[in-house]
């Protein structure tokens, strides 16, 4: 960005969260690498997360007193882990402001020239906003939230006249059938964070990696018997789990997880495994693929429309039918068998992946912010 417009617009930028998490999310990682980049070109930047994800609680009621409890638990746990001046899983730039407020109710939220929201309840509750206006809010839309809001309220919030910003094209698509209009700017990756270190060729094949995570919409169950079929045609393969919530049942010996890991232990997993398998029903970009793309990992995954943002079939990686096990098992025993065609798709991946800069991704929001600020005046309340 000129600096002259950097200095003559100066736009105040809150990125807006629910409760803080204690394990990495990567909606909230994203806003975190937005708020890194934009702090570094000038922009006075705040991340805002709020103690309880309601408003002020009737003091006597039980909902009320739960939520003084938990406020008071998350008071003292965020003050034990450092929480004052950043989540303690990202190394947010100190420039940036941290800030916790009671609740995303509009009276509690800090001023700024453009709010940032992504979670569709949120965002629902931000387009009945009085003070601030829907042209200085913007919807980041990481997911189609069907599971947060009804289709129809879904649809609703899609047309509303907040700017819209559409991670993936499937995303844009969904806001564009319910009748609303999204801009995408797709996520980028940190590629000093997620390198190749260990070339495909040089990687035992039988290593397959997959995310563990609880959530229905991951279907690691799928994940776990594609990966017992394929083990049983295969007695060689050898499993690495991983994933920031604890392991929920009882691994046979050629299975491993590594719970919660480091920026480093990610980095060595992801150049240990040959193959990534990627298990999700439905997701808005899904950050391990590109993650495993980037380290140099063939990748087998489901033909959902996040995923399709980067891996397409035969290309740069297997695709398969959401769901199907045995097809996952077979795509996982073709790259395990074929050398050639599994160091073919990883590096194609690799190539593929290195376009998602977040260079590229923060010049694109800078000139949507600059666009609000325009409209607005960027005008300081």
């Amino acid at each position: 960005m000129p600096e002259s417009i950097r200095k003559a617009v100066r736009p105040r930028v809150a990125f807006v969260l629910s409760v803080t998490s204690r394990v990495p999310i990567g909606g909230y990682k994203v806003f975190y690498e937005y708020a890194n980049a934009l702090v570094a070109d000038g922009f006075e930047v705040q991340v805002v997360h709020s103690f309880v994800d309601r408003g002020w609680p009737r003091p006597f009621s039980w909902r009320g007193l739960t939520d003084w409890g938990k406020v008071c638990l998350r008071s003292v746990w965020h003050r034990l882990r450092g929480w004052q001046h950043s989540p303690p899983w990202f190394d947010l730039d100190g420039r940036v402001q941290f800030r916790m407020v009671w609740s995303l109710d509009e009276r509690h939220l800090p001023s700024a020239d453009v709010y940032c929201f992504s979670e569709a309840a949120f965002v629902a509750r931000a387009n009945r906003y009085r003070r601030i206006p829907a042209s200085r809010i913007v919807h980041f839309v990481q997911g189609h939230e069907t599971w947060a809001l009804p289709p129809a309220e879904l649809a609703e919030l899609y047309r509303s006249p907040m700017k819209k910003i559409a991670v993936s094209d499937w995303l844009r698509r969904e806001v564009e059938k319910a009748g609303g209009h999204a801009t995408v700017i797709p996520n980028g990756f940190d590629f000093n964070k997620f390198r190749m270190v260990t070339p495909p060729g040089k990687r035992d094949a039988h290593v397959v990696g997959m995310l563990f995570h609880p959530a229905q919409v991951k279907d690691v169950e799928t994940g776990f018997r594609a990966l017992e079929l394929a083990h049983a045609r295969d007695p060689g393969l050898k499993v690495r789990l991983f994933g920031a919530f604890s392991m929920d049942r009882r691994l046979p010996p050629w299975m491993t997880h590594c719970h919660n890991p480091t920026q480093a232990q990610l980095l060595d997993f992801y150049n240990e495994i040959a193959i990534f398998l990627g298990t999700s029903r439905q997701e808005g970009w899904g950050l391990p693929v590109g993650e495993a793309m980037a380290c140099g990992a063939a990748v087998v995954c489901t033909d959902n429309g996040g995923y399709a943002e980067m891996a397409a079939d035969g290309k740069t990686a297997r695709v398969v039918p959401v769901g199907d096990a045995e097809r996952m098992a077979e795509a996982l025993l073709e790259l395990i068998r074929d050398d050639d065609l599994r160091i073919r798709l990883a590096l194609a991946g690799h190539r593929h992946i290195s376009a998602f800069t977040w260079k590229r991704s923060v010049r694109l929001l800078e000139e949507q912010l600059l666009e609000i600020c325009g409209v607005d005046g960027a005008s300081h309340p």
